[in-house]
């Protein structure tokens, strides 16, 4: 008799069990209520954008396109919006350029002071846009980069590297070392001990710990949740080897 070890099965198994429904319920429906607030407002901008009146007003009294035409002939902000595209599409090479690099260095280096450099870099997250246009432009005047294309450019990818470096860095952590030393060295080996050492844990893991018949619906879910975790990277160990992962043994 044949004895269901898919490795994900539990999890598609969990889809019978009970949840926290009158909580998930609550949660989701205050993160939809938030979410609708802070959304709304621009929601409300594109039928007054559509408005005949001269003047902001809501509802609309009618419907034209009027205020998008006048806008598309104006070379003035025709030029205005290309200028905007162009620091866009730079400044969005510039910080992922720079933020990777950050990352690579804050995640992989042995930087000293390593805390104060990442609390430096996320620094514009925090610090009110108004200290900082103040800031940038004592700075920039002097050095008349002020209305520049290469002063916006180093203003908007300062303000940009943060979220880059937020980004790349939670995944160089997620990265499996294992996989850079086989790369790094040129040898399989090293992902081949990892896969077995992997699925030596998963086993006491999955022996140790009754993931279905655990009555805390909590500690089920998070037992699930490490059951997942396991699988993901032993399937992905397994690929990068070539090995396709058995769906029962």
């Amino acid at each position: 008799m044949a004895t269901d070890l898919t490795i994900a099965s539990p999890i598609s198994r969990a889809c019978a069990l009970p949840r926290t429904a009158i909580g998930t319920l609550i949660f989701g429906g205050a993160v939809g209520l938030i979410l609708f607030f802070l959304i709304l407002p621009t929601l409300i901008v594109i039928p007054m954008s559509l408005g005949t009146s001269t003047y902001i007003e809501f509802p609309p009294r009618g419907v034209t396109l009027r205020w998008y035409l006048d806008y598309l002939r104006d070379p003035d902000w025709m030029a205005a919006t290309f200028f905007s595209l162009r620091i866009a599409l730079a400044t969005t090479a510039s910080a992922t350029v720079v933020g990777t690099l950050a990352s690579i260095a804050l995640v992989r280096g042995n930087l000293p002071g390593k805390s104060v450099i990442q609390a430096l870099t996320l620094s514009p997250m925090v610090v009110p846009h108004i200290v900082i246009a103040i800031a940038v432009y004592l700075f920039f005047a002097p050095l008349r980069l002020t209305g520049t294309f290469l002063g916006f450019l180093v203003a908007h990818t300062m303000l940009s590297v943060p979220y880059v470096v937020i980004t790349v860095t939670a995944a160089l952590q997620r990265f499996d070392p294992a996989l850079e030393r086989a790369v790094t060295a040129g040898e399989p080996a090293h992902m081949a001990r990892y896969a077995f050492q992997l699925a030596q844990d998963f086993s006491r893991f999955y022996e140790k710990f009754n993931v279905l018949d655990e009555p805390d619906v909590e500690r089920r879910n998070f037992l699930l949740w490490m059951t997942q975790f396991f699988a993901d990277q032993l399937e992905q160990s397994l690929a990068i080897l070539g090995i396709a992962v058995p769906a029962y043994m």
